[in-house]
């Protein structure tokens, strides 16, 4: 995440297709989810933060969480609802999240809240990683897990067998491509109604 996006906004419905776009993987629970940055400080900053607000809340599985870095950027954490839980509920996820020092969270806005908590202090976590929807074993192969090499990258970086991996990125290539197609027949607000 090494950027802030701006989008123009004299055009609301391409800032929305944008948005769409974006968050595909999310919208059709492909990731559980994705988190952008944007300007926050001026004017436009806090109009382009409201208009993602206004048309995000239209989905009722996905929610999101922002908060502002020490840079005055804000970051907004897009999540699916029922996929982050299917997330939070894997041993193998809980087990590693209590090693980076989650031992304290209940539910799953108490680890939502301790991510945001380590992101807003200006470094990015690496188990942001699975919040991300990336799987365990390309986490801890990234952090460097003497046990898993680098296979090869599709997306990400790939460690070890990638067959878990190569299906978590084909689902969230296949999220993206219906939503274009979506988008090339209907208005962005019309794609995101049917959601959920």
């Amino acid at each position: 995440m090494k950027q802030c996006y701006y989008h123009d906004l004299s055009d609301p419905k391409g800032f929305q297709r944008w948005i769409t776009e974006k968050l595909a993987p999310v919208l059709l629970a492909a990731k559980p989810a994705e988190m952008l940055c944007f300007s926050g400080k001026d004017e436009e900053g806090k109009i382009r933060i409201r208009m993602i607000q206004e048309y995000i809340n239209q989905v009722p599985c996905v929610n999101f969480r922002q908060f502002s870095m020490q840079n005055g950027r804000q970051k907004i954490l897009f999540y699916h609802q029922r996929k982050m839980m299917e997330v939070l509920q894997d041993s193998r996820n809980l087990r590693f999240l209590n090693t980076q020092g989650y031992t304290e969270a209940k539910d799953m806005e108490d680890y939502l809240d301790m991510l945001v908590l380590k992101i807003s202090t200006g470094k990015i976590p690496h188990e942001i990683g699975v919040f991300l929807g990336y799987p365990l074993k390309d986490v801890l192969g990234y952090m460097g897990h003497p046990s898993l090499k680098l296979t090869k990258v599709n997306g990400w970086k790939i460690y070890g067998n990638p067959s878990v991996s190569d299906r978590t990125y084909e689902a969230i290539e296949k999220a993206k491509h219906i939503i274009r197609q979506q988008l090339e027949m209907m208005e962005p607000d019309q794609v995101i109604s049917q959601f959920c």
